[in-house]
């Protein structure tokens, strides 16, 4: 499930929600009417049963009853919490991702497991189309993102001192300005 701890908590907890009580575990055995829980338990319990919530079928037409088939913390919590993580295989290389913008006036893109300069002043640019069409060798680009960079200072024809952060020593020279000054020399 994509998304950050933060905002999937954020995207369940919600004060605001029709069926948002207090919070607590367990309030809901005092707070929910009897005709609440009956419409409640008489959908699908598949949930409940995959998440260990209820081990048994649950008749939702005994409500007074009903609290007993419900764990209130759930059977398999020590499963989920012992097992090991499983993420995506996707590397998104067929997605544009955004790496720089406004680097010498372009948008550093990674795409199709390379490194794209998007000049700022082309405006909005479909790599996927231009892909498509066989037009991506028209834009700058390489297999890292330190040759790009090169490449477009290049490029521009800027003195590559005007480009870079202020070197205090040699023995500190970012490996993007060896590489351009063995270029050049």
């Amino acid at each position: 499930m994509p998304g950050t701890p933060e905002s999937l908590g954020e995207a369940i907890f919600d004060e605001s929600s029709p069926t948002f009580h207090e919070g607590r575990i367990g309030s809901s055995r005092q707070k929910m009417s009897s005709e609440a829980i009956e419409k409640f338990f008489s959908l699908d319990q598949d949930f409940m049963h995959l998440t260990g919530y209820a081990d048994k079928q649950i008749d939702g037409s005994k409500a007074d009853l009903i609290w007993d088939s419900i764990n209130t913390i759930p059977s398999r919590v020590e499963e989920f919490r012992t097992r090991p993580l499983r993420t995506s295989n996707e590397t998104f290389g067929e997605t544009p991702f955004p790496v720089e913008w406004d680097y010498l006036g372009h948008n550093i893109v990674r795409f199709d497991n390379r490194y794209f300069g998007l000049s700022r002043s082309a405006g909005p640019v479909d790599l996927i189309g231009m892909r498509s069409r066989g037009e991506l060798s028209r834009l700058p680009s390489s297999d890292d993102l330190e040759s790009l960079k090169a490449e477009l200072v290049m490029k521009r024809g800027t003195p590559i001192e005007k480009c870079m952060p202020p070197i205090r020593d040699s023995a500190t020279l970012p490996k993007l300005y060896r590489w351009i000054k063995e270029k050049i020399n």
